[in-house]
C-alpha cells in the first residue's frame, strides 16, 4: 500500500468515526474534467423520488445506500441498519421488494458486478459523481455487488478510488439497490 492509498483508507475511517460520534461533516468531490469516461450530471435522470436514471446503461439507481435516506442533499442513516454482510445485502433487497418496494417499484435488486462499475468515475475522488449520489464516502466506500466470486468471497467495489475487489463475504459494506428502468 503506498501512501496515497493509505491516507485514502484513513480518510475513510475518519469520515465513518465521524458519523458514529455524531459530529457534522462534509465530504467534497473532487473532480477532473479532462478524464476521458467521465460521468457528468447529464448522464443521469434525478426521477425527484430518491432515485436516478442513468441514460447510458438504461439502469434506475436507489441515490442513497440502503438504511439511509436523502435530507438536504445528504444520505442520513434513517434508524435501520446501513452495513450488509453479503448474503444479508442479497436478502435485503427482497425484503424491500416483499415490504411494498420504493418509489413505486417492486424489483428492485443487488447490482452485478459490471452494473454496479457503471457508476465509476475515475475522473473524480470519491470515484462516484456525489452531484447525483449524495454522500456516498460518508457512509461507507465499499459497495456489494451480487457477484460472488468463490464461496466464501464476492465482488465489492470501493467508491474511493473505483476499484473491483474480491471482499470477504461476511464482512459488512454498504448496498445501493438497482432496476431496470422503463
Amino acid at each position: 500500500m503506498d501512501r496515497k492509498d493509505l491516507l485514502c483508507l484513513l480518510a475513510s475511517r475518519i469520515i465513518v468515526v465521524t458519523i458514529f460520534v455524531g459530529l457534522p461533516f462534509a465530504v467534497f468531490a473532487e473532480c477532473k474534467s479532462n478524464v476521458p469516461g467521465r460521468k457528468h450530471d447529464s448522464n443521469y435522470i434525478e426521477n425527484g423520488d430518491g432515485t436516478v436514471t442513468d441514460m447510458v446503461t438504461g439502469l434506475m439507481w436507489k441515490q442513497c445506500p440502503e438504511g439511509t435516506s436523502e435530507s438536504g442533499g445528504f444520505c442520513v442513516q434513517d434508524g435501520s441498519a446501513y452495513l450488509f454482510t453479503w448474503k444479508a445485502a442479497l436478502e435485503q433487497a427482497s425484503l424491500v421488494n416483499s415490504s411494498g418496494g420504493y418509489a413505486g417499484h417492486t424489483d428492485w435488486r443487488v447490482p452485478n458486478r459490471n452494473e454496479l462499475g457503471s457508476l465509476v468515475d475515475r475522473g473524480c475522488k470519491p470515484a462516484i459523481n456525489s452531484n447525483i449520489f449524495f454522500d456516498t464516502v460518508g457512509v461507507n466506500l465499499n459497495t456489494w455487488t451480487s457477484t460472488s466470486a468463490d464461496g466464501s468471497f464476492a465482488w465489492n467495489i470501493s467508491f474511493g478510488d473505483g476499484t473491483l475487489q474480491a471482499y470477504i463475504a461476511t464482512w459488512t459494506s454498504s448496498l445501493r439497490l438497482v432496476r431496470d428502468a422503463p
